[in-house]
């Protein structure tokens, strides 16, 4: 998954930009949402954080919409993808415990 993550820290580097408009921002904002949504295994080379780098960036940069930053964290979709994220991690390492000790 090495694209999210170089497209992750490229995007990330595109939101901290000066001249980056609002609506950039937002897509910005978007394609994080997106990939939450989508992804259907764990995150294996610190991906998670890399995108959130990308929500950081957005928060910091003045050209951001006020009110941008909640409505993304607030999103159903975003939301059931950490949730599903977080058991897919949470049972991975059961199983892995499980096999340590047996």
């Amino acid at each position: 998954m090495a694209f999210i993550a170089h497209g992750s820290d490229l995007l990330a580097a595109a939101a901290a930009h000066p001249k980056i408009t609002t609506a950039q921002l937002q897509q910005a904002l978007d394609v994080v949402a997106n990939v939450l949504a989508q992804q259907k295994k764990p995150f294996l080379d610190d991906e998670e954080e890399r995108l959130a780098m990308i929500v950081l960036r957005v928060s910091q940069n003045p050209n951001h919409a006020t009110g941008s930053i909640s409505r993304f964290l607030t999103r159903p979709t975003l939301f059931a993808g950490l949730i599903i994220q977080s058991i897919r991690i949470t049972t991975k390492l059961i199983i892995a415990s499980r096999r340590g000790s047996a």
